[in-house]
């Protein structure tokens, strides 16, 4: 596999939901409504921040430093690529993704985790929104982070065109983080928030 530039950050990547942790809480809470019961995955798990907390035992991402930290914590990793899925035809009820699709092959990843779910399955997408107002901020400093500069963010206009292209149906959309100093609350669509959740069905 490529040299994975997350395998140098891992312990970096862990601490910053520790030192961010009102974004963090109003991430968990925006997409706690969306994932269901059942045989779930997180693909791009990572440390395992929100595989864990959401209850998602089982999680794909091609950085071993990153897994590592996630199995010290009890869930089950697999080393993998979100363009291709180690996993049979329909054998999920659910995926989830988070800030997955601006590192990976959008298109073939959500046409991955479509051949991975069953019929009626779900997916569930958190990505940050290029088109709102943090989502530029972050757009226009990408190149000098650390952890995006290799990041290629879409729109949620865009994210939705894929999702349908790889045979999904969106079902909800909701956003937050704002940038306001304290907790975050979460609103029904996009636009203003950086971080959107999409929610669709097979």
């Amino acid at each position: 596999m490529p040299e994975n530039p997350f395998d140098q950050l891992a312990d970096e990547y862990d601490l910053w939901f520790e030192r961010n942790r009102h974004a963090y809480r109003a991430e968990l809470a925006a997409l706690r409504p969306s994932v269901p019961q059942g045989r779930g995955l997180e693909v791009g798990m990572g440390t395992g921040r929100f595989a864990l907390p959401l209850g998602i035992s089982t999680g794909v991402d091609p950085s071993l430093p990153m897994l590592n930290t996630a199995v010290k914590k009890g869930l089950e990793a697999v080393r993998g690529r979100a363009e291709a899925l180690p996993f049979r035809d329909s054998a999920l009820d659910f995926v989830l993704m988070v800030t997955v699709l601006c590192f990976a092959d959008p298109l073939p990843s959500l046409r991955e985790a479509f051949r991975v779910v069953r019929p009626g399955g779900r997916l569930i997408i958190g990505l940050l929104d290029r088109d709102s107002p943090l989502g530029k901020v972050y757009g226009e400093k990408a190149s000098g982070s650390r952890f995006y500069r290799t990041a290629r963010f879409l729109s949620v206009a865009e994210a939705l065109g894929m999702m349908e292209a790889a045979g999904w149906q969106a079902t909800d959309v909701r956003q937050t983080v704002f940038g306001g100093e304290g907790p975050e609350e979460v609103l029904e669509g996009h636009g203003q928030g950086l971080f959107v959740v999409i929610a669709a069905r097979k």
